[in-house]
């Protein structure tokens, strides 16, 4: 399985690299022990028996796990189990993202039997993921499996200076689609973003906070699809036009990090180490929104680079926001590590935040804009300017691991 990445997503579980092709295995190995290679994926078997052919990337995946007895989400020995039979065993179980992680770690990992946790026995915040009906698509390697700490690492602020590059592109979305809060064109200055920042995380929680602590426009074009009328009242309406200037800032945004981002001093060199560490899970979770984070990671992290990672979450892959915990306690699902034993790496109070709530270690990178925040007040384990010349024992060892 070295080099393979597994994908949560929709109603498939796929094997990157070689998904469901003629050559397909799912491999394992006992500790200690060869084991054996070779147990077919079902769509292979049953086309072998004339029952099914080949049905391409919808076909269901299948797990393949060894020894012990096979209950209610386990699988005997050269057994395979389709995703519509685990769904039926496990009732709505599938749909959550616990399971997903469990049958993804279940094929990779060297342990002899998977169990599928039912919905009682879930981390808590999965089961809000399955409530809330959110859908989490984040990237494991199977190296994540023996993992027994993560460093996960925040986006804007942390990986680059982007902070000032998200203002203007919200005021250029504003300005593009007329937007007026009390007669007057909406700007957001350098002093309130840095504020409006460290309140709330994620592109359209901050404009709908805003407008409602300041009014919905009174003026807005008509190609953002909604009028002041509507939005006065309809729910829908102030949906829409949060939706209109989301996209259009996005479209903006992306085209400045073309031009200007580059990494903060020192996180390329921790990355790289870091992802080198055997035993180390190593991640990306962001607040942004996925289609402007997509661009910063692959511009400045590199495709190659972010391949590696074993968890890459961006705040559209759940339905709640920092400094909800959430995403760093699917992470924290995702790579099979305590709490007890993350460390979080942030450059505001909302992510601080988030990872505290998480019951996890937080270091703070801060940044120009977020410098005179209370971060100690507020729990932070580490506080550093940059991330310059700081290796991974240095930061664990400080933090407290």
């Amino acid at each position: 399985m070295h080099g393979r990445r597994w994908s949560v997503a929709d109603e498939d579980l796929i094997l990157f690299g070689r998904p469901c092709g003629r050559a397909h295995r799912v491999e394992q190995r006992r500790a200690g022990a060869g084991g054996r290679a070779g147990l077919p994926c079902l769509p292979h078997r049953d086309r072998d028996r004339g029952r099914q052919g080949h049905a391409g990337r919808r076909a269901p995946a299948a797990v393949c796990v060894r020894g012990g007895r096979a209950r209610a989400g386990e699988v005997r020995e050269g057994e395979t189990a389709t995703a519509t039979a685990m769904a039926t065993a496990m009732t709505m179980t599938m749909t959550m993202v616990g399971a997903r992680v469990g049958a993804c770690a279940a094929a990779a990992s060297p342990r002899a039997t998977a169990r599928f946790p039912a919905p009682r026995g879930m981390p808590s915040s999965s089961r809000r993921v399955a409530r809330r009906g959110g859908r989490v698509s984040p990237l494991k390697t199977a190296s994540a499996a023996a993992a027994d700490r993560a460093l996960l690492f925040d986006c804007d602020g942390v990986i680059v200076l982007t902070e000032e590059l998200h203002r203007l592109a919200y005021n250029a979305a504003f300005e593009a689609y007329g937007v007026e809060v009390g007669g007057s064109p909406l700007v957001w200055t350098v002093e309130y973003y840095d504020v409006l920042q460290n309140t709330v995380g994620g592109g359209k929680p901050k404009m709908k906070w805003h407008f409602g602590e300041n009014g919905w426009p009174s003026a807005v074009d008509a190609s953002s699809g909604t009028t002041p009328v509507e939005l006065a009242s309809s729910e829908d309406a102030r949906n829409a036009l949060v939706d209109a200037l989301q996209d259009k800032k996005t479209e903006v945004y992306k085209r400045i990090v073309e031009e200007v981002a580059k990494a903060r001093p020192g996180v390329l060199e921790l990355m790289d180490e870091a992802l080198d560490r055997e035993g180390l899970a190593v991640g990306i979770c962001s607040a942004a929104t996925k289609a402007g984070f997509d661009k910063v990671v692959n511009s400045v992290v590199g495709l190659e680079r972010r391949g590696r990672f074993d968890v890459v979450m961006a705040g559209d892959d759940v339905p709640l926001k920092k400094p909800d915990p959430l995403i760093y306690n699917t992470a924290r699902d995702v790579v099979g590590v305590p709490a007890d034993r993350c460390v979080v790496i942030e450059d505001s109070l909302v992510g601080l935040r988030a990872a505290k709530a998480a019951g996890m270690k937080c270091a703070i990178t801060y940044t120009a804009s977020t410098a005179d925040a209370d971060f100690k007040g507020e729990g932070a384990d580490l506080v550093l300017e940059s991330l310059d010349g700081v290796t991974v024992d240095d930061l664990f060892s400080r933090v407290g691991l």
